[in-house]
């Protein structure tokens, strides 16, 4: 929906991450390398000021991804939620 006025036209601002993790509550947003999109950094802040508990991991390379399987395995098992054998 468009808003406008004598000078500017205005747009809602959406925002939808490329994963979320439910039972970590955790949304994933993947970006490459040698990205730099001013708007997506625009949506990220309005994004976090509205939803300032949200846990947001914004992965920038592939290295990046790998680790996040390795970091959701120790969080659960700080959390107890993993058997140790």
């Amino acid at each position: 929906r468009l808003v406008r006025n004598k000078k500017h036209t205005l747009q809602r601002v959406i925002y939808t991450p490329d994963f979320y993790l439910p039972d970590y509550d955790l949304l994933i947003e993947t970006k490459g390398k040698a990205f730099d999109d001013g708007l997506f950094h625009l949506r990220l802040r309005l994004f976090r000021h509205k939803y300032p508990n949200a846990k947001i991991w914004v992965v920038r390379s592939h290295t990046e991804f790998d680790k996040i399987d390795e970091v959701l395995k120790s969080l659960e098992v700080q959390n107890g939620e993993v058997e140790e054998n």
